[in-house]
């Protein structure tokens, strides 16, 4: 009877599979690859749809392997996956990029750290030495990171500009004032030049975890210029 149920449950789970992932033949492949390896017609076969069905006891006498997903907390930085697997079941695994390509292939026998994986959806194909198949899907989301902007706080006023940097979440800030010079300090920062011109200002604000840059022009006037000398 338990046999009769898993059999029944194995094809309408490959079909929904099937159905659901028509425009990735290349996991198509993996999938029927495995299910080739032991056999349809053996009833002890059978494709889960997750590893939660499987922690559920849907696969009774298997602990799954918890799949925790690492996201990119900037911009431009890539995901990971953290593979627990606390039983140590010698499970083999593949990672297949959703739309077609493999990342990566191993074997999990307590936990694995996978890295490197950039913005989009995957799914990750676990296997069993008797060929029992599980699939699960993740996403790796685009990290936000910082985002920053310098202001004129007002115009020049004698020998001191004031300025001021935008970037929520930031708590270290870098400037280079155009003219040779750097400081590092507050989101607020004033500075003297001791010549006109046109400078550029940049700023680099940091948190923890992200970067974010900016810059702004400057004119210091020429009238300026002599207020500062003294003339």
């Amino acid at each position: 009877m338990i046999r009769t149920f898993y059999l029944v449950a194995s094809l309408s789970l490959i079909s929904f599979v099937a159905q659901g992932q028509t425009e990735n033949a290349r996991t198509h492949a993996l999938i029927q690859s495995a299910m080739q390896e032991k056999g349809q017609q053996d009833p002890n076969f059978a494709v889960f749809r997750t590893m939660e069905s499987v922690r559920h006891g849907m696969l009774p006498g298997y602990k799954g392997v918890e799949v925790r997903v690492e996201q990119p907390v900037c911009d431009g930085q890539q995901g990971a996956i953290y593979l627990v697997n606390p039983s140590g079941e010698p499970w083999k695994y593949k990672v297949i990029d959703k739309s077609g390509p493999m990342v990566t292939e191993g074997q999990v026998g307590y936990n694995r750290h996978i890295s490197s994986l950039n913005t989009g959806t995957y799914l990750i194909q676990f296997i069993l030495a008797d060929g029992t198949s599980v699939i699960d899907e993740f996403s790796i989301r685009k990290g936000k990171g910082l985002q920053a902007s310098v202001r004129q706080v007002d115009k020049p006023s004698g020998n001191t500009v004031k300025l001021k940097c935008e970037a929520p979440g930031a708590n270290e800030f870098t400037w280079d004032f155009g003219d040779g010079t750097t400081a590092y300090g507050g989101a607020e920062m004033e500075h003297k030049y001791k010549t006109s011109g046109n400078y550029i200002v940049k700023v680099s604000a940091n948190n923890f975890d992200c970067k974010a840059e900016a810059s702004m022009p400057l004119e210091i006037s020429t009238a300026v210029a002599a207020e500062l000398k003294g003339e």
